[in-house]
């Protein structure tokens, strides 16, 4: 291993650990580029995918990267995978696989666990059509909330796919090519009740939390 290496992931370790001064002096050592301050650095690295529980389930999520060593998630993962929208989590800094942005590949980064939890809790939605998601969506929106349509953006791959670089001869089909599955996140379960009283009041498709036995990944 290089000493660039050792030293970017002793910094990464420090991080993990909040040291952030010693975070700094080990990603410097290393070449990275950073301004000094009293405060927890944070800066604009680009969007990147990160692996979470990459030893299980495995799922990749788009986020902005922080720090050299941290993401903030972007994407609504699953709930099986315990991580939510906005959550910050550590990664690791040796990619495994790769995906295209913008016509340029970009690595994927393993993650190490949560740094930190954000206050968004993950529900989900299954409507017959797309009749009311745009109404619900401006709604969350407007009240801090997300919505993404799992059955649009997910994909299911092979590994070789997911830890190399996604092309078509490996690519699945998605979810379903008839069932909407929606992820909401929102802090707040009156915002739920209320888009349930109000927009869908007239529909037997409501917006519920995760519930494992009734929901679950293909």
């Amino acid at each position: 291993m290089s000493q660039a290496k050792k030293l970017n992931e002793l910094g990464s370790k420090y991080r993990g650990e909040g040291q952030d001064e010693k975070a700094r002096k080990a990603w410097k050592s290393c070449g990275i580029s950073m301004e000094e301050s009293d405060e927890e650095y944070r800066a604009s690295y680009g969007t990147v995918p990160v692996r979470l529980n990459p030893e299980s389930d495995g799922e990749v999520v788009w986020g902005q990267r922080i720090d050299p060593a941290r993401v903030i998630i972007e994407n609504i993962p699953y709930p099986q995978t315990s991580f939510g929208w906005k959550d910050i989590v550590l990664h690791d800094g040796a990619p495994v696989g790769h995906r295209i942005l913008n016509g340029q590949e970009v690595p994927v980064f393993n993650s190490l666990g949560l740094y930190q939890k954000s206050e968004m809790k993950t529900f989900t939605w299954n409507p017959k059509d797309e009749s009311l998601v745009k109404q619900v969506e401006d709604r969350l929106q407007g009240q801090g909330g997300y919505l993404e349509v799992w059955s649009k953006n997910v994909r299911i791959l092979c590994k070789k796919c997911s830890e190399g670089v996604v092309h078509a001869k490996h690519d699945e089909k998605g979810l379903s090519d008839t069932e909407i599955r929606i992820g909401v996140a929102s802090a707040s379960d009156k915002i739920i009740e209320s888009i349930n009283d109000s927009i869908l009041k007239n529909t037997k498709e409501k917006i519920q939390f995760w519930n494992p036995k009734a929901f679950s990944n293909p």
